[in-house]
């Protein structure tokens, strides 16, 4: 009899762990990176980060978010861009995005939903930039408290004026060669 209760208690005990393992809220791994082109979009590179007052810019956010768990989730993602006098950033295609707009920290925040799963999909966000004046501008991504900090990500472009490229006579505008098309793959 006192093997039949402690036969009964193990079981209970490893039925108990296994559900609780089954149970354990999923990790996320986050995959994002910034490419630029300023042929209209045609190509996308991530090596140059500097361009010319005057030239339209083309940014594309690309995000993809793996979960441990099958189960999709969807996770909150916001792209921070400083609202400056001197550069127009205007969001082109994908999820429609209206910006929240802050006076006091002069930005603007874009909004918008990941699925997480196994398998993610590649999610693409493309706004252009018109560079007025010279301009240093920080856009800071980040991602809803389900996924660790450590993927937030901050990404600088720099426009410059044409009288301050470098003297070796190479255009500063051109697409990192190097690069593959960022849109490849999806």
């Amino acid at each position: 009899m006192k093997n039949k209760g402690l036969f009964g208690s193990i079981c209970l005990v490893a039925l108990t762990g296994a559900l609780l393992a089954s149970c354990s809220a999923p990790s996320f791994k986050a995959e994002s990176d910034f490419y630029y082109s300023d042929d209209a979009g045609a190509t996308y590179g991530n090596g140059t980060k500097e361009y010319y007052v005057g030239d339209n810019v083309y940014m594309q956010l690309i995000v993809r978010i793996t979960s441990s768990k099958k189960e999709d989730k969807t996770i909150g993602v916001t792209l921070e861009i400083p609202h400056v006098k001197n550069v127009s950033a205007n969001y082109l295609d994908g999820q429609p995005i209206t910006p929240e707009t802050d006076e006091v920290a002069q930005t603007e925040t874009y909004a918008f939903n990941v699925v997480a799963s196994n398998n993610p999909e590649q999610w693409k966000m493309v706004f252009q930039f018109v560079p007025l004046q010279a301009a240093t501008v920080k856009c800071v991504l980040t991602f809803d408290d389900t996924v660790d900090a450590i993927y937030d990500k901050q990404n600088t472009i720099n426009f410059i004026n044409k009288s301050s490229s470098s003297s070796n006579g190479t255009s500063s505008s051109s697409a990192d060669s190097s690069s593959a098309s960022a849109s490849e793959g999806a």
